[in-house]
């Protein structure tokens, strides 16, 4: 074990000595992690592939009906029905994007005079997909009219709204004379509209009001709303991640292109201690650039940790997942060149897939399928489970092993790949 630390501290020595690559680990994460967190602090525009929703009907009503179908319709949605406990659970795990609670309004006048029967719609979004919420809420918003023309559409839906109007009427006790008049007035006049017109000509009568849609952010056991910089910087913590990666991938080769490693192999120590040093070390630094990132933001950006032991858990596990990617890309090529641009293909592709650059949202559904497979994925959701997920250390635990077995398998195959080149 000592020879091991041994090698690992000459390698952290010489990581600190080179500016430029100090730069790739410890700035650049900080800076995206910056650029992110600004750009997610401001509202966007959504789109994409399907989103997934859930529905709350505590109405009931055949506008409500009406109105889920017309949800469930769309190709953008995916609906599912659901109890609100459960709705809101799985929007807080970043199960679904959002979900919508339909209820009946609190004033009893508008249950009776307002279009659609007086129903209140909630949306509780998903704080980290705040470019959503606006298209999610204009999908909602189509819907409602939809269905709202296609009843003012049916002359007998409007005849039945104007006699339960005027039969409300009497015993409405906060109308002034004049109001009482000339609601009476229209009612009666929309009972003879719906006999003498055609459904076309009602609709353009109808009286369409805009649909009382809220939109509130999930937040389960919180005091308030999160920072977007408590989004941004699990991405920051992985391009940390990503540039100790690349970093020591590069050292491997230059040691083996300059000579260092075949006088490390001819000193009293095995080719394990060297590859096992060089893991630690690259473990070590993996550690202290998040634990770095994850205290600045605390200090100067209010970043917050729910789950200081699931944060632990899923920063160790991520840092062993890219310990052995470390490893296995050092060994895709013979030169420093075909090593730099072997690690950055794989680092890339996988941070593209995963989350890494590219929000999930506006991935094609294939693309989506293909993202579980990317250890960026993972990595970062466990650092948002514990940082702002609420996600219990149970909870975490599969997570972390899925990291873990997929550094196993890289740094073995890694491992095997140096050896047949040593061979």
């Amino acid at each position: 074990m000592r020879l091991i630390a041994i090698m690992a501290k000459k390698d952290l020595r010489l990581l600190w000595r080179d500016k430029v690559s100090l730069f790739w680990v410890l700035g650049f994460p900080l800076i995206m992690g910056l650029f992110f967190g600004s750009v997610f602090s401001g509202s966007g525009g959504g789109g994409g592939s399907t989103m997934r929703i859930a529905v709350t009907d505590e109405v009931a009503s055949e506008f409500s009906r009406d109105l889920i179908a017309q949800l469930d319709s769309s190709k953008s949605l995916t609906v599912r029905r659901m109890p609100l406990d459960s709705a809101r659970k799985r929007v807080s795990k970043g199960r679904l994007v959002g979900h919508v609670q339909i209820t009946p309004t609190a004033d009893d006048d508008a249950q009776t005079f307002a279009p659609g029967g007086g129903l209140e719609l909630t949306i509780g979004i998903d704080p980290s997909r705040q470019a959503e919420a606006g298209y999610l809420k204009g999908l909602i918003t189509q819907a409602y009219f939809t269905v709202l023309q296609k009843q003012f559409k049916d002359p007998k839906v409007t005849q039945d709204w104007a006699s339960k109007g005027k039969t409300a009427l009497d015993s409405a006790s906060d109308l002034t004379p004049q109001q009482r008049d000339v609601l009476s007035n229209l009612f009666t006049g929309l009972e003879g509209l719906s006999t003498q017109f055609d459904s076309s000509m009602l609709t353009e009568a109808s009286p369409f009001g805009s649909p009382p849609i809220t939109v509130t952010d999930v937040q389960v056991n919180r005091e308030g709303p999160r920072s977007a910089y408590e989004i941004s910087f699990p991405q920051a913590m992985i391009w940390a991640l990503i540039g100790v990666t690349a970093t020591f991938a590069m050292t491997i080769v230059q040691e083996r292109t300059r000579g260092t490693y075949l006088r490390l192999r001819l000193a009293p120590m095995s080719r394990a201690h060297v590859l096992a040093g060089k893991g630690l070390a690259c473990f070590t630094a993996s550690i202290a650039v998040c634990a770095f990132l994850i205290l600045f933001g605390q200090v100067t950006l209010g970043v917050r940790v729910m789950n200081y032991t699931g944060l632990a858990i899923a920063l160790v596990a991520a840092s062993m997942c890219f310990v052995g990617l470390m490893m296995m890309v050092s060994a895709m090529g013979r030169s420093e060149q075909a090593v730099a641009g072997a690690s950055w293909s794989v680092l890339l592709l996988s941070s593209m897939t995963g989350g890494g650059m590219v929000p999930l949202m506006v991935m094609p559904g294939w693309m989506q399928t293909v993202s579980h497979i990317s250890p960026v994925k993972w990595s970062i959701l466990g650092f948002e489970a514990s940082i702002w997920r609420g996600y219990t250390t149970p909870e975490l635990l599969p997570i972390a092993g899925l990291l873990v077995a997929i550094g196993a398998v890289a740094f073995g195959v890694g491992v095997i790949l140096l050896n047949r080149r040593d061979g």
